[in-house]
């Protein structure tokens, strides 16, 4: 565990600010939070992730790792964002989590690139037992046509109707 977790606590140092930034440009809203409060668990200690609180269950890759740390990140930055969580699929739950999935390859990508990013998202195909990895990965694909970040931030695509 520890030394998963000096791997892990390293690349949250290298990347922690270009993370929120990249994830603050992507969605088009300011990050409110002033302290972010990582609890990362053991891989034996079967927790999954999550984002409130922020609960990191380590992986022995530590860029799998940091995904899943992106990935609560794009949960929590939605939901306190009242005008996004409003309108975004706060009802739906599998369509929440592919949203969270969608805008976490796009931060990963911006990032480390499109090849790690689909690595990664391949790499989380083969272990999440919590939904329907093939029709969420189906909406993944929506959410990226649908929502050119390159274009428009995600705020302006939700807060205009598309």
């Amino acid at each position: 565990f520890e030394k998963d977790l000096k791997k892990f606590e390293s690349l949250v140092e290298k990347y922690k600010r270009r993370i929120l930034l990249t994830i603050s440009n992507l969605v088009g809203l300011e990050w409110e939070e002033k302290d972010i409060i990582i609890y990362p668990f053991p891989r034996s200690v079967k927790i999954p992730s999550m984002s409130f609180p922020l609960i990191i269950a380590l992986k022995k890759d530590p860029y799998f790792s940091l995904y899943c740390l992106i990935h609560e990140l794009c949960h929590r930055f939605i939901e306190l964002n009242k005008n996004l969580y409003e309108i975004s699929f706060k009802k739906d739950k599998l369509k929440g989590e592919s949203f969270a999935e969608f805008l976490t390859i796009e931060v990963l990508s911006r990032i480390f690139g499109e090849a790690k990013a689909k690595e990664l998202h391949e790499e989380e195909k083969k272990i999440v037992t919590t939904r329907n990895m093939e029709e969420s990965s189906k909406l993944v694909r929506e959410f990226r046509r649908k929502y050119d970040l390159n274009k428009k931030t995600l705020f302006e695509y939700l807060r205009d109707g598309i």
